[in-house]
């Protein structure tokens, strides 16, 4: 497995091809923080683009980390996408919310536009 990267994942996973990461792992983990759901899922597609572009477009990828923290009104430093636990409940209650892996948010479904 290939561990996760953060942020802008994409570039850290296309400098890891640069160093010849290339077939060297099965499955690639993807951490696509975003207080969206259309962001997490455009982070998958573009790691899925720089695999494909260096050959691994058929490697799976698990999205291994997600974040909708339960730090609304405990923190001072915040990044737009904090709520409360209830607020987590009822987003992970909601069939569109990937809150963990499974079979609809694991590795090659939660893939957007995954070839293979």
């Amino acid at each position: 497995m290939l561990t996760g990267f953060a942020n802008f994942s994409w570039r850290a996973l296309a400098q890891a091809y640069r160093a010849g990461i290339r077939g060297q792992f099965d499955l690639a983990a993807v951490h696509p923080f975003s207080g969206h759901l259309r962001n997490v899922l455009k982070i998958v597609q573009l790691n899925r683009d720089v695999m494909a572009r260096n050959g691994d477009g058929r490697r799976q990828i698990a999205i291994s980390e997600l974040t909708w923290p339960s730090a609304k009104g405990k923190t001072k430093n915040t990044f737009g996408w904090e709520t409360t636990e209830k607020g987590q409940a009822i987003a992970c209650a909601r069939p569109s919310t990937p809150c963990w892996p499974s079979a609809h948010a694991g590795a090659s479904s939660a893939s957007p536009g995954r070839r293979g």
